[in-house]
């Protein structure tokens, strides 16, 4: 069983190894991985971002979220929050904002399966990577849907998750699609760094072993907003 999904591991990692490490894609440097996630996020939504690490993630994505704010000339701020159960991650991202002068992301020490914040608090959420490492775990399916069930449960109706993974969609749109999320949910492939082109299946879907070893993928999901009952006139 491999020991991604274990707090001990990580801590352990981060103290040998406290260098940035971006799993999958580094979001700056892929153009089709930051356009998508621009066309959906307004440059003011609360973001949170799970299982952190010491991805550079959420420093790049501020920059292009303030750079946004700038540009339109909107007097307000990016709301950013990261989160992982390793305190020497949180640690270690605490050092660098503040060697960045970036005091506006907030870096707090929390487990995404069992998230302290309040119903529907962010705009958008960001996984890279968490519930693949979740899932590889002991007991991983369900630590995996406890992470979803949270992420579902702090996402704002008319939010957006999104969850770049190594899994295609036949492995991954079961697990996603559930009822109970009250999402809807695309899937994208992005060619995975040193592929220069996407690789489909013969019948141009998803899932074929040419194309997993070249693509990683990234799932949209949209939180339904819940329609108010009609009045009925007497």
């Amino acid at each position: 069983m491999s020991l991604l999904s274990s707090r001990e591991y990580w801590e352990s990692r981060y103290k040998l190894d406290p260098e940035p490490f971006d799993w999958y894609q580094r979001f700056s440097l892929n153009d089709q991985f930051k356009e998508t996630v621009q066309q959906y996020l307004q440059p003011q939504d609360r973001t949170l971002i799970v299982g952190a690490g010491t991805s550079r993630l959420t420093e790049e994505l501020w920059a292009m979220q303030h750079s946004r704010l700038a540009w339109n000339n909107i007097k307000a701020d990016c709301h950013m929050v990261n989160i992982d159960f390793s305190s020497i991650a949180v640690a270690l991202l605490n050092e660098r904002y503040a060697r960045m002068d970036i005091g506006a992301i907030q870096n707090i020490v929390m487990d995404a399966r069992a998230m302290e914040f309040e119903d529907s608090s962010f705009n958008a959420i960001i996984d890279k990577a968490t519930l693949d490492s979740i899932l590889c775990g002991e007991g991983g399916a369900q630590s995996g849907a406890r992470l979803l069930a949270e992420v579902a449960r702090v996402l704002k109706p008319g939010g957006f998750f999104f969850l770049l993974s190594n899994a295609p969609p036949k492995q991954r749109l079961p697990m996603l699609e559930q009822p109970q999320f009250s999402w809807r949910c695309v899937a994208n492939a992005l060619p995975k760094p040193g592929s220069d082109r996407l690789v489909p299946n013969v019948d141009a879907s998803f899932g074929s072993d040419e194309a997993n070893s070249k693509n990683h993928y990234l799932y949209i999901m949209t939180k339904e907003i819940q329609k108010l009952p009609e009045s009925v006139e007497d």
